[in-house]
């Protein structure tokens, strides 16, 4: 019956990526397969481009969001494909995760599938970009709980490389692998980051110099204030106080720090779900907020549950 599901799911997201252009219901994928027509041109992608939207939009996309499209936009393939592919490998990493088999689909279709195939999730299938983004994030906690901290700094590495709001589960992850293996694997973990961030944006800023700075960051400085849709931020400057937001930031991550620190004993599901609510919570105080930026959180808090019903399954009766 899952299966049956999944299946006819995918049928109407395809019969939609038919119907609807990408262009049609939003600039995102627009924006990215004008940056890399001029990088497949040799020409800088790194310049503000006219947009569905009306207006000139700076090119600020991080390597990670949008460089895995620029082979699709090659060879002449509708950029959605790359959606549907990461959306079909977040689940079967879920139902991996969650012990496989029909228990596992019971699992997904409880925890996952009605986040997963929810008008938001549908819509970003559809005209949206972030998914691998998503999926990365995942990987990272995956790898975290399982103590392959090294491989999990290295996909963390990717993350930054994608959006930097993946620093918002930095605090409580830095405190985990410091409780299980010590403050040294948890900075040779940040270093493997570090690391792969550079490899990842070096190349750019030595070709492109100042139009990768320009766009990357500064016409980015500022923008995030007409997007607090659904946040405390947008609450906040309407009373004068918008500087208290990022105090509030500031508070959750170090309460997070402390508590992955102090409470070696949380249990891995619990503790993704944690990270989970944190993300959520920095989301919620961030300057920048609209929908899409809080998936991952969702998804994080889906994976613990994941995979607390698969520990549950497989624990010994009384």
């Amino acid at each position: 019956g899952v299966a049956a599901f999944l299946a006819a799911a995918l049928a109407l997201l395809v019969w939609l990526i038919v119907q609807i252009p990408h262009d049609g219901r939003g600039d995102m994928l627009q924006i990215i397969h004008f940056a890399a027509t001029d990088l497949l041109r040799g020409e800088t992608p790194f310049r503000p481009y006219f947009t569905v939207s009306g207006m000139e939009v700076p090119f600020g996309y991080w390597p990670g969001v949008w460089l895995p499209y620029v082979p699709l936009v090659a060879f002449g393939i509708d950029l959605r494909v790359l959606n549907l592919g990461l959306l079909l490998l977040m689940v079967l990493m879920f139902w991996r995760i969650a012990g496989g088999g029909q228990a596992a689909a019971r699992i997904l279709a409880v925890v996952l599938f009605p986040f997963l195939l929810s008008a938001p999730l549908v819509q970003m299938v559809v005209s949206g970009h972030l998914w691998l983004y998503w999926l990365l994030v995942c990987i990272t906690l995956a790898l975290v709980v399982r103590g392959r901290h090294l491989a999990a700094a290295a996909v963390f590495g990717l993350c930054l490389a994608t959006r930097p709001t993946v620093l918002f589960i930095a605090a409580p992850m830095f405190g985990w692998v410091w409780a299980h293996s010590g403050w040294r694997a948890a900075l040779a973990g940040g270093g493997v980051a570090v690391a792969v961030l550079a490899l990842c944006k070096l190349p750019f800023y030595l070709i492109y110099g100042d139009d990768f700075v320009r766009n990357s960051y500064g016409a980015l400085v500022g923008f995030g204030q007409v997007l607090t849709h659904f946040s405390l931020t947008g609450i906040l400057q309407g009373f004068g106080a918008g500087g208290a937001a990022k105090l509030g930031q500031i508070l959750v991550a170090l309460a997070a720090f402390a508590i992955a620190l102090r409470h070696r004993a949380l249990a891995p599901d619990r503790f993704v779900v944690f990270v989970g609510l944190c993300y959520v919570w920095e989301v919620l105080f961030a300057s920048y907020a609209t929908r899409y930026l809080y998936f991952p959180g969702f998804f994080l808090i889906a994976l613990g549950l994941a995979m607390a019903a698969a520990g549950t399954r497989s624990a010994p009766r009384a």
